[in-house]
């Protein structure tokens, strides 16, 4: 399927940035791929002219700082590119949508952004700032934009009752077109289910408080080889299509995992684990091959999608302390990451290092253990 669930409010589809939506709805972004190829020549044109928009507005900012000027707002780059539609070939809310990403980059990154251009490696990119630059017609299966038609593939209708937002044709690395419609649609109720801590691994994706384990895919591992075969042979375009596919396999087998978890359950408790700190360790490939961070997301989106509770807690302590007694006595450090079962030295408890720290973490934000007698105590506070 086609589509790409995101909860969002702003217009950053090319980016994927997700925030709380400031309305009392939520925004789901939904993701078609583009069907003819004779669509890609008009597409790759509207994207170049985006590009010379996009370094426009990159000039006029450099210009700004060497004169030590105030830096121009978005209002101001859409009133310096006013009339230019008609000859760029652009619709002027594409502009609009261009302008407003360009100085929401500018101020995340607090410099100018960078130069785009399909030698530099820029993927295709047209956004459109409101719904009325383009027209949606499911039943004949196009989107039209400036008198021209676009087929697309409708896996997923668009709800009647959802408010059509934003919208951008994007590129992916193979050429392909997609074309990204937010939506909003109401915030669903709160939801009643049993509550769930995952403990997020290398050994096993994913170990949850109540002793399921989600196992570890290793897409990447699975064509290594082949893809170092052809990245040695130069052949790009095959280097290109593994990457995708490890790409597209981990992201649908983290999408089936984390629907699995939100429906399920009525809150889900997840580990901090620093994503981006171990992946400049030896494990760097097990880690980035992982996607903890993508599983995060999708949970957090989803449940808010689906009026889930959804917390991210501090893992410190989980793996050391013991989930019956609360005593610290269990594996610590790169030394211990081997010691995958140990025993309390308190009260003999026989532990997996992976199922105690998911219990912790269910323990920690208000569960209890079996030997607690119903009271949840806090992590780290126990006999040393």
């Amino acid at each position: 399927m086609h589509v790409k669930n995101n909860v969002s409010t702003g217009s950053n589809v090319l980016h994927g940035t997700i925030r709380p939506s400031i309305s009392a709805g939520v925004i789901i972004t939904f993701r078609y791929r583009v069907k003819d190829k004779t669509s890609a020549k008009h597409l790759r044109r509207m994207s170049g002219a985006v590009n010379y928009a996009w370094n426009y507005c990159g000039a006029t900012q450099r210009e700004a700082q060497r004169r030590h000027a105030r830096w121009p707002s978005r209002f101001d780059f859409v009133r310096l590119m006013t009339g230019s539609g008609a000859e760029l070939g652009l619709h002027s809310d594409t502009l609009g949508g261009l302008a407003r990403q360009f100085v929401d980059s500018r101020n995340v990154a607090k410099h100018c952004p960078a130069w785009r251009s399909r030698k530099k490696g820029s993927l295709g990119w047209v956004p459109f700032n409101a719904a009325r630059a383009f027209r949606v017609d499911e039943a004949s299966g196009v989107i039209v934009v400036l008198g021209r038609k676009y087929r697309l593939w409708f896996s997923r209708p668009i709800p009647s009752d959802a408010k059509i937002k934003t919208a951008c044709f994007a590129e992916d690395a193979r050429g392909r077109w997609y074309f990204n419609v937010q939506i909003e649609v109401a915030e669903a109720e709160t939801k009643e289910g049993p509550t769930v801590a995952i403990d997020l691994g290398l050994k096993d994706l994913a170990t949850l408080s109540n002793g399921r384990r989600i196992e570890m895919p290793a897409f990447y591992r699975r064509h290594e080889a082949n893809l170092a075969l052809a990245q040695r042979r130069g052949q790009k375009r095959r280097a290109t299509a593994l990457h995708a596919r490890t790409k597209n396999c981990r992201k649908h087998f983290l999408h089936r995992e984390s629907t699995r978890l939100v429906r399920e359950h009525g809150r889900v408790i997840v580990g901090d684990v620093n994503a981006a700190g171990l992946a400049k360790t030896r494990m760097a490939k097990s880690v980035l091959d992982a996607g903890w961070s993508m599983l995060r997301e999708q949970l957090r989106y989803k449940a808010l999608r689906h009026g889930v509770a959804f917390e991210v807690v501090s893992e410190k302590w989980t793996t050391q302390t013991c989930s019956d007694c609360g005593s610290i006595g269990g594996p610590k450090g790169i030394a211990g990451l081997g010691m995958r079962h140990w025993t309390c030295s308190d009260c003999g408890a026989s532990h997996d290092r992976d199922v105690n720290a998911a219990r912790n973490l269910f323990i920690c934000r208000g569960g209890t253990s079996p030997s607690s007698g119903g009271t949840p105590r806090p992590l780290g506070r126990g006999r040393r």
